[in-house]
């Protein structure tokens, strides 16, 4: 009987393994980190059709995730109610900014926030409301 350490282990084209790092700097969905264990595991083990399945799964959760993101900043824009003059304007800048910068960067979805949040306070300032820190610290 041979012993298990000595036998060799089926290998898959490394052209997997480059493809499964690759996928990983684009995995940001809840859950992706043990997903993407189970395919380098797969990988590791050689089993072709589990690594399949495992990478599948990592693209398909990740393509669901990015859809529900990209659906819920265009929706947070589309019931965006602002009063300022320009506003129109704004907000058709924000959608081309949105369009260009997809919602699978976590940065990207930082940014635009940050940018929604720089309109409503635009908004309120407009509306008179001086509440916000910087313009207290301006105003005193």
């Amino acid at each position: 009987e041979e012993c298990y350490y000595y036998k060799e282990r089926p290998s898959l084209p490394q052209r997997y393994e480059k493809e499964l790092a690759a996928l990983l700097h684009k995995l940001n969905y809840p859950g992706h980190t043990k997903d993407y264990h189970d395919a380098q595991n797969a990988y590791r083990a050689g089993s072709e059709e589990p690594f399949r399945k495992a990478f599948q799964k990592l693209w398909d959760k990740q393509q669901v995730y990015d859809e529900y993101r990209n659906f819920t900043r265009l929706n947070e824009l589309k019931s965006l109610v602002l009063t300022y003059p320009g506003n129109a304007e704004d907000k058709k800048d924000l959608k081309v900014w949105h369009e260009q910068n997809p919602p699978n960067v976590e940065a990207n979805n930082l940014i635009f926030r940050d940018k929604v949040d720089g309109l409503k306070h635009k908004d309120a300032l407009h509306s008179g409301d001086r509440s916000h820190p910087n313009v207290q610290e301006l105003d005193a």
